[in-house]
């Protein structure tokens, strides 16, 4: 049997970004999910290389750069077959990095 999507992808993602770190409990919190549904996305989304595990918290997560860099595109992309929502604004060079990604690499990444 086939559930209904709770959330798409940019939701969740959108809801990462806000709070920086997030855990499959903040999932089930937010969305509705079982833990079995949070978890299955989470892992979802690691393997697309969108997120990614921390150390300092067991289960958490959080964008990596690779979805910051291309958090605009993907914004866009999305404004123009859903049409824009809420929340759905393309962020400026300008902005800061959420905390979990500041300092990779030895520097810090600015939104693009």
């Amino acid at each position: 049997m086939k559930h209904e999507l709770k959330a798409t992808k940019l939701d969740i993602l959108r809801f990462i970004r806000t709070r920086e770190i997030v855990d499959t409990m903040d999932l089930m919190n937010e969305f509705g999910y079982t833990y079995r549904g949070a978890r299955t996305r989470l892992l979802r989304l690691e393997r697309g290389k969108l997120v990614e595990k921390l150390g300092t918290r067991a289960g958490a997560y959080c964008l990596t750069t690779e979805a910051i860099r291309d958090w605009n595109t993907m914004i866009k992309n999305n404004d123009n077959t859903e049409g824009t929502k809420e929340g759905t604004r393309a962020v400026s060079n300008q902005q800061a990095l959420p905390a979990c990604a500041k300092g990779r690499q030895g520097t810090t990444l600015a939104f693009s």
